[in-house]
């Protein structure tokens, strides 16, 4: 009790009560007068005692050794085991097996060798207790090699010993040999539990072994332990890994009582596979049933946020995962800052980026490609320093993003110096995706025969994107034989991909070559070849219209004539009904063209709107700063960068569009009724709020309200047509140097 209770000063006092009373104490008597010094760490008087002790049995040698090894006074630890030694002891199973329990440790390595060492000079027989202990203390101190000898040189092996090197062999990024490891443990008959089976699934979803993980699945259900959570929840796992989503709901309804963790796998799944309503909808039970969740369950829901582009909802969850103290987590953080990042909110993600004590790797690249999808390059290349200096490593994703930073601004040098010192300063070895990059970057700012090289000697296969990559600088720059050799090597390695026939289509278009594109498109019509549909959401900070005001699919031929754009409808329908101050957000799930940017750009400022336009690509972000009237907008060097507008003097010199020359005068007039008309519906949305407060507040007739309601509902469509076919007919011409409207233009 004094030990447990650290009271040293009462245990003396029992000591000389018992030195007065008790003549001869006994074994049990002396230990426990022993243990009580070690355990208030007064290790003199415990030695003392133990040199006066007559007899010591066992208990009183393992008792000081385990104090001395326990708090590292391994230099008198040795020197009792010497004095063992010397004393001739026959208790050095208890002794080693104590010893080498207390070195278990990496910084504890080199004394567990001595003693191992020590040990095959001073015990001929073969102890399955000491064997199975200088197993565990080799795998503790990370010497894997040396653990499996001694594994393979033990005569009895438990279920311990197979499940420990199995985990050491998955902590070791060794996956194929802990599968191996596994079939040994089938073929020798041990009983196998579920913890065996949960390590041998993560080793099977580490690899992506589907073929292996089905049949460790079979040999589970033989078992009977499907439903067990512990069993379950890994087969979850490794059949959303495998893309097998219908097979991961299957097993997740066969487990009895799933966790927390159990749920997080199956809402990853519905994340991955785009099941973001499902996604959702789970959380939302999950959250009315009282279930404690964990972190990795919001990271999902970041990430469904990322996805539908919803800052309102991202907003939301983050505020209930802060709530629930569950935002500390490095990968829900890092999960945060790309959902406000995809948002079109960089503000926002760079707070989240530093609310982080501790960045690791994963949050300096979610930041880093952040700024980089924004356009912000110089911002991207600082932060990728800044990470260096907080000794963090950057790994080849964080390359991917400071590639994508380069390529959007230009750096062709920079970028060059970055693929040259990956593997020599950032021990970080190129993978395709980088080298892809790179050609992308060649191809963009013209040195098309450079890119071309790099695909011809980089130490890969060249695969689609790598071709893609090419074709779109060749469009850019109008190469139309490299073009089209690019096209042919793309569509050797995937005939059925629409994006080439499309970059190949409009490479000849811009060159003039229209029957070699009209030829393109009869191809795609015999294919059964069709551009994916064109979507545009729009939402505001207030209310974001994921689901209530989308434009889906507009016709192909409206399409191709840049007549009604979805992200034009789109901006026309945010700026009449958001508020006149928030920023209009606008998702689309194609690339945006160059009319649809500068269109973005003129509206921005005319309106004084901040409108943020995401595409597949990347984001295009226009504002306007309405105290200075200064327009800005971060875009990449990219097929939207042809040209500037047409308010540009020099510009409609190089179009051959002067203001002054009575032919055009037309276009001049044509763009500023727009700007007047766009201006007027503005002010009548204005008004309209003022109707509908006064109708709330019943200062208007119901009569009148409803009369200029449907005047203005029978009038909103035909203005935004005529504003927006209108502006598109007057950006499309100038832009493409044209003073005729435009039929022909690429898809």
């Amino acid at each position: 009790m004094c030990g447990k209770m650290k009271s040293v000063s009462n245990g003396r006092i029992i000591h000389e009560r018992i030195k007065r009373t008790v003549e001869n104490p006994s074994g049990f008597l002396w230990n426990s007068l022993f243990r009580m010094y070690c355990d208030c760490c007064c290790f003199d008087d415990a030695k003392k005692l133990f040199d006066k002790m007559l007899t010591r049995d066992p208990d009183s040698w393992r008792i000081l050794l385990s104090a001395y090894t326990q708090n590292a006074l391994f230099d008198e630890a040795l020197r009792l085991f010497s004095e063992m030694h010397m004393l001739g002891s026959k208790y050095y199973s208890v002794v080693y097996s104590t010893l080498l329990r207390a070195t278990s440790d990496p910084q504890y390595m080199e004394l567990g060798k001595q003693i191992h060492s020590h040990l095959i000079r001073n015990l001929s027989n073969s102890d399955m207790f000491i064997d199975s202990t200088l197993f565990h203390m080799y795998l503790k101190c990370g010497c894997l090699y040396s653990s499996k000898l001694l594994f393979d040189r033990m005569t009895e092996k438990n279920v311990v010993n197979w499940t420990e090197l199995m985990v050491a062999y998955t902590q070791e990024n060794k996956q194929k040999e802990a599968l191996a490891l596994f079939e040994m443990m089938l073929e020798e008959g041990v009983q196998l539990d579920e913890f065996v089976f949960s390590i041998a699934l993560k080793a099977c979803s580490t690899r992506n072994d589907f073929d292996t993980g089905r049949q460790i699945h079979g040999h589970i259900i033989k078992c009977g332990l499907e439903s067990n959570v512990s069993t379950g929840t890994p087969i979850v796992d490794l059949y959303v890994k495998c893309g097998c989503l219908e097979d991961a709901l299957l097993a997740f309804q066969r487990i009895v009582d799933p966790n927390d963790v159990s749920w997080s796998a199956i809402m990853s799944g519905y994340s991955q596979y785009g099941k973001f309503e499902e996604c959702l909808c789970t959380f939302r039970n999950l959250r009315s049933s009282g279930m404690d969740l964990n972190s990795f369950i919001y990271t999902s829901i970041f990430h469904v946020c990322s996805a539908i582009a919803d800052p309102n909802l991202g907003t939301q969850v983050h505020a209930d995962a802060i709530k629930s103290g569950l935002v500390s987590d490095l990968y829900g953080e890092s999960a945060l800052i790309s959902m406000y990042s995809r948002s079109g909110k960089l503000d926002y993600a760079h707070r989240a980026f530093n609310s982080i004590h501790q960045p690791d790797t994963v949050a300096w690249t979610a930041i880093i490609s952040s700024y980089a999808y924004h356009g912000r390059a110089s911002e991207a290349l600082e932060l990728f320093k800044r990470m260096q200096k907080y000794g963090a490593r950057p790994n080849a994703v964080t390359f991917i993003g400071v590639f994508t930073a380069c390529s959007h601004s230009g750096l062709v040098r920079e970028a060059r110096d970055y693929m040259d010192s990956m593997s020599s300063i950032y021990g970080v070895d190129p993978i395709i995706d980088h080298y892809n990059g790179m050609v992308d970057i060649y191809s963009r700012a013209g040195q098309l025969e450079e890119a071309l090289k790099l695909i011809q000697s980089m130490p890969f296969e060249p695969d689609v994107m790598s071709w893609k990559s090419l074709l779109g600088g060749c469009w850019i720059h109008k190469n139309v034989e490299l073009g089209k050799m690019s096209a042919e090597n793309l569509l050797q390695l995937d005939p059925d991909d629409t994006a080439g026939y499309i970059l190949l289509f409009n490479l000849y278009a811009s060159s003039g070559k229209w029957e070699e594109a009209a030829n393109i498109r009869k191809v795609m019509a015999e294919r059964d070849l069709k551009k994916e549909l064109n979507l545009s959401t729009m939402g505001n900070e207030d209310k974001p219209s994921y689901d209530e005001h989308a434009l889906y699919s507009l016709p192909a031929k409206r399409e191709e004539q840049l007549l009604e754009h979805s992200e034009r409808l789109a901006i026309a329908f945010g700026l009449i009904s958001s508020h006149a101050k928030t920023p209009v957000l606008i998702f689309k799930n194609l690339r945006a063209c160059v009319d649809c940017h500068e269109f973005a750009k003129r509206v921005s400022k005319i309106t004084g709107r901040e409108i943020v336009i995401r595409d597949s690509n990347r984001h295009f972000i226009s504002f306007v700063s309405v105290v200075e009237n200064i327009l800005s907008c971060q875009r990449a060097i990219d097929f939207s960068c042809i040209g500037s507008l047409p308010l540009d003097l020099k510009y409609w010199n190089r179009c051959g569009l002067h203001p002054s020359d009575p032919t055009n005068s037309f276009v001049v007039l044509a763009f500023w009724v727009y700007v007047i008309d766009l201006t007027i519906f503005a002010l009548l949305g204005v008004l309209l709020r003022k109707l509908f407060k006064s109708a709330l507040a019943k200062q208007t007739p119901a009569g009148t309200v409803r009369m200029v309601l449907q005047n203005a509902v029978s009038g909103r469509k035909m203005i935004i047509r005529l504003n927006i076919i209108l502006a598109s007919d007057v950006v499309g011409a100038v832009t493409r140097r044209e003073t005729t409207w435009i039929s022909r233009s690429p898809l």
